[in-house]
């Protein structure tokens, strides 16, 4: 039988879906794509079968799934395909998201006769534009992404006789891999990735981090333990965006944290000095001069400066809504880490000293590679999800503010070169709620805290 090849992240979102597929058949099985896991678990599988080869960057194996209705790729998942000719052959596909991936030829999209909802990346990396103003006649919802990004081209496909790997019809490239599958089955849950949008100025009352915060008037300002007004840190609109429960879907939530901190109002031995506002009805905001004069804004000393966590004046975010995992650094991991060796291999592990259930080395870093891979310094800037450390997991046991409701990392702009949000030595902030008070709208007793190295 002559094989048919696939890319590693397409083969792990298979294995998602549906499981494995041993044979050719398995592939009627999938409906829905959604998942694609992290390109390192799987780079290394091929089939013990003598019809299926891992060949990155080859994703015309979507063309063989009669029953396949939905492809979200993610938008900051780096897919890059050899090309993408397939499409017309995937002829029940109603459901396409192409906005993270080097997609560029929209004439492709008229071939797909079940179409009814597609998102693109940015107009300048898109050409055959006219082929959207025939689809929209069609009745195709058609979304451009406006996050512009430097498009990188398709990988060349490797030659048909590389070798491939040995498998054995499961993922067997090391324990460290196969666990880490096994923990993001676990732990995977929805949440909210906030991603950095340097090229746009936010509104006064949009998501962001920085600037001037929107305020009506209608309540004091906040002000820290010295008296002085406090800044904004980040602002967040939940009237914008793809927001579910246990979130609001209305209102502006922001953190607001001391200008002149040396630890940047977390508590240390003392109550912390920060203030979390709800504006559940917002109204008229007040004219900028009047903001101007109740956040204090010119008033800043060298000492301000030095402590504050913002390095940019603001900081406009998108909102994506993407799944999360733990990570190797949560409380909870261990006794994970042991249900995943439980299910997995039928063993008992050691939550004391749970590493030492990896074979070597290499093991515990394919581990750690796969949970811990991040879209910034640390994890990332996100509400809900897993929480990231630097120095271990602060929370002490029995605290019923376990929901992660903000996490704010130090970040850095994409060529590397200057940090935009810095928490001491390159750390990471979160601020922890209790799920009854996020459900009950109660912003008034968080948990605060942030580590670096």
């Amino acid at each position: 039988m002559t094989p048919v090849f696939v890319d590693p992240r397409l083969l792990g979102a298979i294995q998602e879906a549906v499981g494995f597929p041993n044979v050719p058949y398995d592939l009627k099985k999938v409906k829905a794509l959604t998942n694609f896991l992290p390109a390192s678990l799987w780079e290394g599988a091929a089939s013990s079968r003598d019809w299926l080869r891992v060949r990155k960057g080859d994703f015309s194996l979507l063309a063989r799934m009669d029953n396949l209705h939905t492809v979200l790729f993610p938008e900051y998942g780096g897919i890059q395909a050899a090309d993408f000719s397939f499409l017309p052959q995937c002829r029940k596909l109603k459901k396409l998201d192409l906005a993270g991936t080097n997609f560029s030829d929209c004439a492709l999209l008229e071939g797909m006769p079940a179409l009814r909802w597609v998102r693109l990346p940015h107009r300048a990396q898109l050409v055959h534009l006219e082929a959207l103003d025939r689809l929209a006649e069609r009745g195709v919802t058609v979304e451009v992404t406006q996050r512009l990004t430097e498009p990188r081209p398709a990988p060349p496909p490797e030659p048909d006789g590389a070798p491939p790997a040995e498998y054995g019809g499961a993922p067997s490239d090391g324990r460290g891999a196969r666990l880490a599958r096994a923990v993001i089955r676990l732990t995977q849950k929805p949440a909210y990735a906030l991603l950095p949008r340097p090229d746009r100025t936010p509104a006064i009352d949009g998501t962001k981090l920085g600037g001037l915060p929107y305020w009506d008037g209608s309540r004091p300002y906040p002000a820290a333990k010295n008296g002085r007004p406090m800044k904004l840190l980040s602002q967040i609109n939940f009237a914008q965006g793809p927001w579910e429960d246990p979130l609001p879907q209305r209102g502006i939530l922001q953190f607001f944290l001391p200008r002149d901190s040396e630890v940047y109002g977390m508590g240390c031995g003392v109550a912390a000095d920060f203030a979390v506002v709800y504006h559940e009805a917002p109204g008229p905001c007040l004219p900028e001069e009047a903001l101007l004069a109740l956040v204090g804004d010119g008033q800043e000393t060298d000492a301000d400066d030095a402590f504050w966590p913002l390095l940019c004046p603001e900081l406009a975010l998108d909102v994506e809504r993407r799944p999360c995992w733990m990570n190797t650094g949560d409380r909870g991991f261990p006794a994970v880490f042991c249900q995943a060796v439980q299910e997995e291999y039928g063993e008992t592990a050691d939550p004391e000293q749970w590493w030492s259930f990896l074979a070597d080395e290499d093991d515990e870093e394919a581990l750690v590679e796969a949970l811990d891979s991040s879209v910034g310094c640390n994890g990332g800037h996100w509400m809900l999800g897993w929480p990231s450390f630097t120095q271990g997991d602060p929370r002490a046991e029995g605290d019923g503010r376990v929901v992660q409701l903000l996490q704010l990392d130090s970040d850095q702009d994409r060529e590397g070169r200057d940090f935009r949000v810095l928490w001491g030595d390159m750390g990471v902030a979160n601020f922890f709620i209790s799920p009854q008070a996020l459900a009950a709208r109660d912003f008034s007793d968080l948990f605060y805290t942030w580590d670096c190295s």
